[in-house]
């Protein structure tokens, strides 16, 4: 098998359904899908027995945007939908075939940081249900 290694972007990053959707793509300089696992504990009862309780599995879509302090950027954006699940989909790659869609639930950023810099912000939206890896139809 030949290597393969793919660069992220230039790709998508959009937030919300048809016709009402927010692109955090131009903004971003890191955007990750983190799945995250968590092995059932084991649970001894009286008896001596032991109960082994359900795996979970969960992810978030974690990454980092730079500030904008306008009324319309994404600073603002995440205050005015924190708490909201939308849905989301994440192209890594326009010229790629993978695309990632799913659910999320938004949550306010840190706003700020250093002086006469160009800040940045990391943002983690927690996953709603499950993600699913779809064909991306490149252009």
């Amino acid at each position: 098998m030949t290597i393969k290694a793919s660069k992220l972007g230039p790709g998508h990053l959009t937030f919300g359904s048809a016709g009402t959707t927010s692109e955090f793509g131009s903004q971003c300089t890191k955007v990750e899908l983190n799945p995250k696992f968590d092995d059932g504990d084991i649970v001894t009862v009286l008896s001596g027995e032991e109960l082994a309780e359900d795996d979970g599995e969960s992810y978030e879509l974690t990454g980092e945007f730079y500030q904008d302090y306008s009324m319309a950027g994404l600073l603002t954006w995440c205050k005015t939908n924190s708490g909201t699940v939308m849905p989301f989909v994440f192209v890594p790659d326009d010229e790629s075939a993978l695309s990632v869609t799913g659910s999320c639930k938004i949550r306010a950023v840190k706003i700020g940081g250093d002086v006469k810099k160009r800040n940045t912000t990391e943002f983690t939206f927690p996953g709603v249900g499950d993600y699913e890896l779809v064909d991306h139809i490149a252009p």
